[in-house]
């Protein structure tokens, strides 16, 4: 009896742990950030100018 509560509890942390591993893996934040996007070097952009100020 006492061998099978400790086998249980063995296996149960061993899968929390690697839920909780598996799942900080997805949810941190990357270190990455990508520069913003410079419009005035766009030439499309400058063609649509009118439509993003919003035509008066």
């Amino acid at each position: 009896m006492k061998l099978t509560l400790t086998l249980t509890m063995t296996l149960a942390l061993i899968t929390l742990y690697a839920y909780v591993k598996h799942s900080y893996k997805y949810a941190s934040i990357s270190d990455e950030v990508e520069p913003p996007i410079d419009f005035e070097e766009t030439q499309s952009y400058k063609q649509n100018e009118a439509w993003f100020s919003g035509i008066r």
